[in-house]
């Protein structure tokens, strides 16, 4: 890894725009020169970055950008295997102890241990241990006095990236142990996060917890705010260009339409649902809908629309 995307990957790190970067220090046009590899800062200039960075100058060293090279890799890799759902796959990577040894930051170390409690609870079934994972991630930069995970809760408003995810996740956790009511309270918190500007890059594992959230929602029974929150992460995936749980976010925005009665646009959704999964190639959740799809007989429109589908994925 070169000069230039260590300090892109400090930057984004940070939460830090290239304007924000290089207010005072010289121009965002410059930062953007710089981490493109096509401009070399002077030495005046790398030590007032290092700084707003909060890093030191000499953590500039080829070991240092190998190991987050490293990093880089590992958690984009993670982070398609949670998306595709591939949770088996995280194992390899999550056991290699020369990531965790490159993980010397508390942040980085928090993103590892946020992948494995999804690992833990998703591949291992093991939700007990998902959670304790969960809330030792959060430790990592946020202090707790006991054990309750709901001090958590009320640290403080804003929380960072990565904290929002294990929050989430949590959340998840606990839907999956039938504590709706507990786990919306983790769900809450996360969505209310989400919106933040640091949270502009790879919004997938974000989308998460919005499909997450609206699902308890309807399990609460609480469908008007199931609606609003599916319809939330809808629109969020869709500004952000991503199309990460988008059939699983219609599904659910169709599925509450078809509870609180109104069918023609429940079927609308139930349609776009299945048209999303068919344009990612997202195999699993389209023969799910598929199949259960045949149960709404009233629905012509969606009929018709599955004898297409059908024909077309033959």
């Amino acid at each position: 890894m070169k000069l230039g995307a260590y300090i892109q990957f400090y930057r984004k790190k940070r939460a830090l725009t290239q304007a924000e970067l290089a207010e005072r220090i010289c121009s965002q046009a410059e930062i953007s020169l710089i981490e493109q590899g096509k401009r070399t800062p002077s030495y005046d200039m790398l030590m007032k970055l290092c700084s707003r960075l909060n890093i030191s100058m000499e953590s500039i060293t080829e070991k240092s950008i190998d190991h987050i090279e490293v990093l880089n890799e590992s958690f984009q890799q993670l982070n398609l295997f949670l998306l595709n759902r591939e949770y088996e796959k995280m194992d390899l990577l999550l056991n290699d102890e020369t990531i965790w040894r490159a993980a010397y930051e508390k942040t980085d170390k928090q993103k590892l241990l946020y992948y494995q409690g999804i690992y833990t609870c998703f591949h291992l079934k093991d939700n007990t241990k998902a959670l304790n994972l969960l809330k030792l991630g959060l430790t990592e930069t946020l202090s707790l006095k006991n054990r309750d995970l709901h001090e958590i809760l009320n640290r403080k408003k804003i929380f960072q990236k990565t904290e929002t995810l294990l929050i989430g996740s949590i959340g998840a956790v606990l839907h999956l142990d039938g504590k709706y009511k507990e786990a919306e309270l983790f769900f809450d918190t996360a969505c209310s996060n989400i919106n933040n500007l640091a949270f502009q890059d790879q919004p997938s594992e974000l989308a998460i917890i919005y499909y997450s959230a609206s699902k308890n929602y309807k399990y609460l029974n609480m469908h008007t705010q199931a609606l609003d929150i599916a319809m939330t992460g809808k629109d969020w995936v869709l500004t952000h260009h991503s199309t990460a749980r988008l059939p699983e976010m219609l599904y659910e925005i169709a599925e509450n339409y078809r509870i609180l009665e109104e069918p023609e646009r429940a079927e609308c959704y139930y349609i776009s649902s299945l048209s999303a999964a068919l344009a990612i190639e997202d195999k699993i959740i389209f023969d799910l809908m598929c199949k259960e799809y045949q149960n709404f007989t009233s629905m012509k429109k969606l009929q018709s629309f599955l004898k297409v589908v059908k024909c077309v994925s033959c």
